[in-house]
């Protein structure tokens, strides 16, 4: 869901800078970035729910 938030703003500066000539590596840039922004995003929360688990 990051990734597509993040490809999704890309586009819209893209857009905005109407700079065509350079869509595909802003939008896939955008959207490698919202992935690797959503893994580390989703791992933490797992590490910190499994160390509240523990403590209980």
């Amino acid at each position: 869901m990051t990734s597509l938030i993040v490809a999704m703003i890309a586009l819209a500066v893209n857009h905005i800078s109407e700079r065509h000539h350079r869509r595909k590596i802003v939008v896939t840039g955008g959207a490698i970035l919202g992935f690797v922004i959503g893994v580390a995003f989703q791992g933490i929360k797992d590490q910190k729910d499994t160390r509240y688990e523990d403590e209980s």
